[in-house]
C-alpha cells in the first residue's frame, strides 16, 4: 500500500463478485461531458501530485468544476461553542491553496454544482434551507427554504442530507429527513423555487441516484428500502421493500447496464437505531458491502464485502470504475464496476467521507474527517490522489 501522509497506498487484489461477471455487458457510456479545449490541457495531477491540506473544522462535500477548473469545499466551521462562520471554500484543484471563501448564513453540508449555469446549491441541512451560489461573482443570489421549524423550536421538521441536480428536468432534489414522515423536495433551477413536495418516503431517506434515460429517481431509505419516482410524474412506481440491504446510504446508477450500486454501512449503532425504531426490523446481513441491484426488478444481483463503515460512492460508467469511501476502515477503493474486483486501495489517517473525482484528468479528492475525541476546532483535511488508471 502507498500513502499520503496519510499513508495513499495502491493494492491489487480480487475479491469475491458473486455472478456479476455473468450479466450482459451493454454499451458503456460517456463518463462525463467533454471537457472545454481550454480545460481538457490542465495539469490537476501535475508537479504537486498526491497531496494533503487542512481546510477547516467541519469539512464535508465537495464539487469540482471542470469549466472554472476549481474545487468546492463546504465547511461546515464545526460545532463547538465558539465554532468560525461557516464557508464554501474555493480551491485550486492541484495544489488544494484556498483562492476565495464565501461566508455563509448557516452551516453548510451537502453541495451540487450545475457548472453549466455556474450555479452552486448548498444544503444547510440543520436549517431547512438551500443556498444558492453565483460561482462567477462568488456570491449568494438566493435562499430557497424548504422545511419550518418545529414547535420547541429547536430542530426543524426535516433535515436535509444530500442534493442531486437533474440538468434535463431543470429540478434539483432533495431528501428531507424525518423518522417516518419523510419527503422528497422537488425545486426548479430556473424559479428557484420548491416545486412540489412528494410525501411517503418513509424511514429516513438517505441515498439518490438518477436514472435520466428512463425518467427514475431512485432514492433509498434506513429502513433498507429502495423507492422508485417516475421524474415525469414525480411519483413512487416501486417500492422495494425486501431489496436485500440494510442501512443502504449512497447510490450510484449506470444506465447502460440498468445496474443500481449500493452502499449498505453496516455500523452497529445504525442496526441498534433501527432495531429501536422500526418495530418489524430484522437484521439478516452484517453490511460492510456494496451490493448490486437489477434496476428492473429490485432484485440482488451481486455482492461484495469491502472495508468498514462504505459511505459515499461514485460511478465512472465510460471506464466502469466505481470510487468508494470507507470512512470506518481509513480507506478509498477503486472497484471494477462490472466484477467489483478491487483495483485500487489508498489508506488515510482519518475518516475519509466524502469525494469528487474528474475522470479525465485522473483526478480523485476526499474530505477527511478527524477522528472522534479530538478538539471540536481542529481543521479538517482535503486530500488529492491523481489515479495511475482512468
Amino acid at each position: 500500500m502507498r500513502s499520503l501522509t496519510m499513508r495513499i497506498g495502491r493494492s491489487r487484489r480480487l475479491l469475491a463478485a458473486a455472478c456479476l461477471a455473468c450479466f450482459p455487458l451493454a454499451q458503456a457510456m460517456a463518463a462525463a461531458a467533454a471537457l472545454p479545449a481550454e480545460q481538457a490541457g490542465h495539469a490537476i495531477c501535475g508537479t504537486a501530485g498526491n497531496t494533503v491540506r487542512d481546510i477547516g473544522a467541519g469539512l464535508y462535500e465537495l464539487a469540482y468544476s471542470p469549466r472554472q477548473n476549481l474545487l468546492y469545499a463546504a465547511v461546515s466551521g464545526g460545532f463547538a461553542e465558539e465554532a468560525p462562520p461557516s464557508r464554501i471554500a474555493v480551491l485550486d484543484p492541484e495544489t488544494l491553496e484556498e483562492k476565495a471563501g464565501i461566508l455563509l448564513p448557516y452551516k453548510a453540508f451537502g453541495l451540487a454544482l450545475d457548472d453549466e449555469s455556474g450555479r452552486l446549491y448548498v444544503g444547510h441541512s440543520l436549517h431547512g434551507r438551500i443556498s444558492v451560489i453565483d460561482t462567477a461573482r462568488r456570491r449568494s443570489v438566493g435562499e430557497i427554504v424548504l422545511s419550518q421549524p418545529r414547535p420547541d423550536g429547536k430542530r426543524y421538521r426535516h433535515d436535509l442530507r444530500g442534493l442531486l441536480l437533474d440538468p434535463s428536468a431543470r429540478r434539483l432534489y432533495a431528501p428531507g429527513l424525518a423518522a417516518g414522515n419523510s419527503v422528497l423536495f422537488v425545486i426548479g433551477l430556473d424559479s428557484l423555487a420548491l416545486e412540489k413536495t412528494v410525501h411517503g418516503l418513509g424511514f429516513y431517506p438517505t441515498g439518490m441516484a438518477l436514472d435520466d434515460v428512463r425518467g427514475r429517481l431512485f432514492v433509498s431509505t434506513m429502513a433498507g428500502e429502495i423507492l422508485v419516482l417516475d421524474t415525469a410524474t414525480l411519483k413512487v412506481v416501486r417500492h422495494w421493500k425486501h431489496a436485500g440491504v440494510e442501512q443502504p446510504v449512497s447510490l450510484s446508477y449506470d444506465s447502460g447496464t440498468d445496474r443500481l450500486y449500493v452502499a449498505d454501512q453496516g455500523m452497529e449503532t445504525i442496526r441498534k437505531w433501527q432495531q429501536r425504531l422500526l418495530p418489524d426490523f430484522t437484521s439478516r446481513h452484517p453490511g460492510n458491502r456494496v451490493a448490486v441491484l437489477d434496476g428492473g426488478s429490485g432484485s440482488l444481483a451481486a455482492s461484495v464485502d469491502v472495508g468498514e463503515n462504505p459511505l459515499a460512492m461514485w460511478l465512472d460508467p465510460g471506464a466502469q470504475r466505481l470510487y468508494l469511501t470507507e470512512r470506518g476502515g481509513g480507506h478509498v477503493a477503486m472497484l471494477d464496476a462490472r466484477t467489483l474486483e478491487r483495483l485500487e486501495d489508498w489508506s488515510v489517517d482519518g475518516l475519509p467521507n466524502s469525494l469528487a473525482v474528474s475522470p479525465g484528468q485522473g483526478a480523485l479528492w476526499i474530505s477527511v474527517k478527524n477522528p472522534p475525541g479530538q478538539d471540536k476546532l481542529a481543521e479538517e483535511k482535503l486530500a488529492k490522489i491523481c489515479l495511475t488508471e482512468f
